[in-house]
């Protein structure tokens, strides 16, 4: 009897294991969400390194989007939600939306964007640092096929990347360019 209660305790912890995650942004029934910050907050409230994969069938303006810690990686160009393999980037603006970066990572973790144009972030109230993604964080930052273009903010006109609370990369792969951005100061 000991042994069996026992084992109907492990299966009980084994069955509560999270699992990666692929969260769908578009505007499709099939799509888990219909905006990229509500995808992040779903991945930040998993503990495994999810995929968002975000469809071109919406227009990404008026963005600034908050990313507090998690692993993820957040990839582009998707034609829709039900579609496995991406095709080509996705554009994500802050052109029309509030002073600031498009995106501002905080916390811990790997953040991993793919397929993407970072673009028109206008990051030059308040604080103003990074106009496309402002990354203040332990842990990394992966752009692969990210363009970061004609974004402005007082410092970091493109990408600011400070360090906080531990070792941080910024890793700047195949395909990638940061071009046209201004920096004030």
């Amino acid at each position: 009897m000991k042994r069996f209660c026992l084992l109907t305790v492990c299966a009980a912890f084994a069955s509560t294991a999270a699992h990666a995650a692929v969260f769908t942004v578009g505007s499709a029934v099939n799509c888990t969400h219909t905006s990229i910050q509500a995808a992040l907050n779903a991945a930040s409230a998993n503990a495994e390194a999810d995929t968002i994969r975000v469809s071109n069938q919406l227009s990404y303006s008026a963005q600034a989007i908050s990313i507090s810690g998690g692993d993820f990686t957040l990839e582009g160009g998707y034609i829709d939600c039900s579609t496995t393999t991406p095709t080509g980037s996705t554009t994500i603006s802050g052109q029309g939306g509030v002073a600031d970066s498009v995106f501002r990572i905080s916390g811990d973790g790997v953040r991993n964007f793919r397929r993407l144009l970072i673009t028109r972030g206008d990051a030059i109230g308040a604080d103003g640092r990074g106009g496309g993604p402002r990354f203040d964080a332990p842990g990394d930052l992966i752009l692969q096929d990210v363009s970061v273009d004609q974004n402005a903010a007082l410092s970091g006109g493109g990408i600011y990347f400070r360090s906080t609370g531990g070792a941080a990369t910024l890793l700047i792969n195949s395909n990638s360019s940061i071009s046209r951005n201004v920096a004030i100061e």
